[in-house]
C-alpha cells in the first residue's frame, strides 16, 4: 500500500512538473528594426518634456554596437483626453497646433549627442498604425511599422527637407516612466 501511494504521488508530481514547464512563458523580445537590420533595446521609454515647450512625448535612447552615441526613438501619440492604450493612426506633427487626438508622429536621430547627430528623420505616409496596449498595470506593448523621411532640419527656417527614406519596425515590452 505505501508502495502504491508513494508510486501515484510521483507520478502526481512528475505530471504537476510537465503541466508547469508548459504554462512557462518565452522571453520577451525588445526590439527595432530599421531598415531590416535588428537592433536589440537595452533601455525603457519614458515621457519626456522638452524645456523648449510642446507636447510631452515618449522618447527611447537605446545603445547601437559601433557608434559612440545612442539612437533615439521619439513617439508623439495624441491621447487626447484618453488613457495612453490604443491604436493611433499616423498623421504629421503640425509644426503650429495641436493634432487631432487618436494620431501619432514619429522621430528617429541616429548617433544621437543633443544637438549634433549623424542624421535625423519624421514620420510620413506609409506608416502603420501605433498600437499601445497595457498588458499588466504599468506594462506597455508597443508596437508599429513607420516610414521615416530621413533628412535635416534648417534651424533657422524650420524647413525639413528629405534626403531619403528608411522603415521603422518598433516591437518593445515594459514600463514607459512617466514625467
Amino acid at each position: 500500500m505505501k508502495k502504491t501511494l508513494s508510486i501515484l504521488f510521483s507520478a502526481a508530481f512528475v505530471a504537476m512538473l510537465l503541466v508547469g514547464c508548459e504554462e512557462d512563458e518565452e522571453p520577451i523580445k525588445n526590439y527595432y528594426e530599421l531598415d531590416g537590420v535588428e537592433y536589440a533595446i537595452d533601455s525603457s521609454m519614458f515621457w519626456y518634456q522638452s524645456g523648449m515647450g510642446g507636447d510631452p512625448y515618449i522618447r527611447l535612447i537605446t545603445a547601437v554596437d559601433g557608434q559612440d552615441n545612442p539612437d533615439l526613438i521619439k513617439l508623439y501619440p495624441n491621447k487626447g483626453l484618453n488613457e495612453l492604450p490604443g491604436t493611433y493612426t499616423w498623421a504629421a506633427k503640425p509644426a503650429m497646433g495641436a493634432a487631432e487626438a487618436g494620431t501619432y508622429d514619429v522621430g528617429y536621430t541616429a548617433d544621437y549627442a543633443g544637438m549634433a547627430y549623424e542624421w535625423t528623420a519624421v514620420g510620413k505616409d506609409g506608416s502603420t498604425d501605433l498600437t499601445i496596449t497595457e498588458t499588466e498595470t504599468g506594462i506597455y506593448h508597443v508596437e508599429g511599422t513607420m516610414t521615416l523621411s530621413v533628412g535635416s532640419y534648417d534651424y533657422s527656417t524650420g524647413v525639413f527637407t528629405e534626403t531619403g527614406t528608411k522603415s521603422l519596425m518598433l516591437d518593445y515590452t515594459g514600463a514607459i516612466t512617466p514625467l
